[in-house]
């Protein structure tokens, strides 16, 4: 976890406008998109679920999932808040699917 969250974080600073997908998979991207819109229903919404944010956006919402206080004057986020958002967020994208099956199941 630790070397994935020093990946993420090392891209996002030297490619911050590429997609989100160079680093994250679609699930996770998804799930993002969904916390995002309940967590901060007021903020602006860069993305719209099927859409694919930048890795900089990406990269911020799993820090801030992990504790990441944004300002102005906040350093980009580091390893530590980046890798507890990655834990939270696995558990996040785990719940969705699951509930995704338990939908189908239910259909059937």
């Amino acid at each position: 976890m630790a070397a994935r969250a020093e990946h993420i974080k090392h891209s996002s600073r030297e490619q911050p406008d590429a997609p989100a997908t160079l680093v994250f998979t679609p699930e996770e991207i998804e799930t993002l998109i969904l916390w995002r819109r309940k967590a901060a229903p007021n903020a602006r919404q860069p993305c719209k679920p099927g859409e694919v944010p930048t890795l900089a956006e990406a990269t911020r919402w799993v820090a801030e999932i992990g504790g990441y206080m944004k300002s102005r004057n906040a350093p980009p986020p580091g390893t530590v808040t980046i890798m507890r958002g990655l834990e939270y967020l696995e558990n996040l994208v785990q719940g969705r699917l699951l509930q995704i099956q338990l939908s189908r199941d239910k259909l059937d």
